[in-house]
């Protein structure tokens, strides 16, 4: 598990994101994209998160901000707990960096994680 994990941050590092809270939202799509990979879906990338990001014009921020003030957890939610991936969750990210996010986001995170 922790050459995986190690896998996940070195592949993040790739997109030259300069704070802190960016990166480790680069540390979640690569979480899910390897966890499901793992699965046996060896091509899998996640291709609609990635377009949203980059219709915001690579601003990953906004993106986790909107994904995660939806009422409903994404596919990979419960996918990546289950796998003991939870420290990528884009709901812990909103939870450790409160001042990059909509209050929106954080009471959705707060309320996904029971926390």
């Amino acid at each position: 598990m922790l050459a995986r994990k190690r896998k996940i941050v070195l592949q993040a590092a790739q997109h030259g994101a300069t704070k802190h809270v960016e990166v480790e939202a680069w540390n979640g799509i690569y979480a899910i994209e390897e966890h499901r990979r793992s699965q046996g879906k060896t091509h899998w990338r996640a291709n609609y998160t990635r377009r949203a990001i980059a219709n915001r014009n690579g601003d990953i921020v906004s993106t986790v901000d909107d994904t995660v003030s939806r009422a409903a957890p994404t596919d990979g939610f419960q996918e990546m707990i289950d796998a003991g991936l939870e420290e990528f969750l884009w709901e812990r990210l909103v939870l450790r960096f409160p001042e990059q996010f909509s209050s929106r986001a954080i009471e959705q995170a707060r309320l996904r994680l029971n926390e």
